[in-house]
């Protein structure tokens, strides 16, 4: 009879995956409509847990998937400015859940007012962002990493690329050197990680990233704050968690009562912005967004921002995502 009955519930629960899939409600999906409550009840008492991000990192972002040609030249454009990442062949292009890590960088660099980044273990960071503390998980960070320290990243103005940059990043090589406001200087000057640590049995070992003076003096002047709640319920939807941080910074910026249109299609279009090179056709971009903008009201109900009528324009209002003690001692 428990065989039986066994059998009958198995058969049963094969039904309902195949007719009523909606009906199913995984771990991560409880896990994640925990994050959004929590997200919102922390806006609301404005206890909200937050972190920085660099500025050039929310104006345009690293690509949401692998590229199918990880070693071709990456291109982002935000208006007059250009994230432009020539990756390390053999590594590729930063993407999807590497973006955590400039995120991880701003946060540490403001709180401990240092450019040197010390942190004992990788647990540290996965338990930051909400990630599961697993042997999967600490090597995509790993590989993260090597993509971001080995690629050469140059962010600048767009008509003049070669003369002025944000940022670079070598990789034991002798590179050009680049320039931002006649100041040259790389992303990070040295990074020594449990990976390729030798004295693994040194009790007081630290792990170790020194960024550059410049680029220190860029995250302390704008840190950009950021929802770490929100970042944790975003991280595995990259495209989601771009256009939230972006959003909440661009508005927060913005007067009460001013609307603006950002095109997302054209020289200066949204398109060109996100990580999102693979949606070719605007249909398919503007489909995308309309998921990205659902993702982003879960967390911020409120959010000023809508898609117009002719689906040509993202139409942009005055609002804060994070509560105002946050906004104050981040800007």
């Amino acid at each position: 009879m428990k065989k039986r009955t066994k059998d009958a519930l198995a058969r049963i629960g094969d039904i309902v995956r195949l007719q009523q899939p909606e009906l199913l409600v995984t771990k991560q999906q409880i896990k994640k409509v925990e994050c959004i409550e929590l997200v919102r009840s922390n806006r609301d008492s404005r206890s909200q847990s937050f972190g920085y991000a660099p500025r050039p990192f929310v104006m345009c972002n690293f690509p949401h998937k692998r590229p199918i040609n990880t070693a071709a030249l990456y291109e982002r454009f935000n208006g007059d400015f250009v994230l432009r990442i020539l990756p390390d062949p053999a590594l590729g292009v930063p993407y999807g859940k590497d973006r955590i890590w400039p995120i991880f960088l701003s946060t540490v660099a403001v709180l401990q007012q240092s450019p040197v980044i010390r942190f004992k273990t990788a647990s540290e960071i996965l338990d930051l962002f909400g990630m599961h503390n697993s042997g999967h998980q600490f090597n995509r960070l790993v590989d993260g990493f090597k993509r971001i320290f080995s690629a050469t990243i140059v962010f600048g103005p767009r008509d003049d690329i070669k003369q002025q940059n944000l940022f670079a990043e070598q990789n034991d090589v002798d590179a050009p050197k680049l320039a931002f406001a006649r100041e040259r200087f790389h992303f990070i000057d040295k990074a020594t990680l449990w990976y390729d640590r030798q004295d693994r049995g040194t009790k007081h070992f630290e792990n170790e990233i020194v960024l550059n003076s410049t680029f220190f003096n860029e995250i302390m002047a704008h840190p950009i704050p950021t929802d770490l709640d929100a970042v944790r319920a975003l991280a595995d939807s990259p495209g989601a968690l771009d256009l939230y941080m972006w959003l909440s910074y661009r508005c927060f910026g913005m007067k009460p009562g001013q609307e603006t249109p950002v095109p997302l299609f054209g020289p200066h279009g949204l398109v060109h912005q996100l990580g999102s090179e693979q949606y070719a056709r605007p249909r398919d971009f503007r489909r995308q967004l309309d998921l990205w903008l659902r993702s982003v009201r879960l967390l911020w109900p409120s959010c000023p921002a809508k898609i117009n009528n002719d689906g040509s324009y993202l139409m942009l209002k005055h609002g804060i995502a994070m509560h105002r003690k946050a906004v104050a001692a981040g800007l």
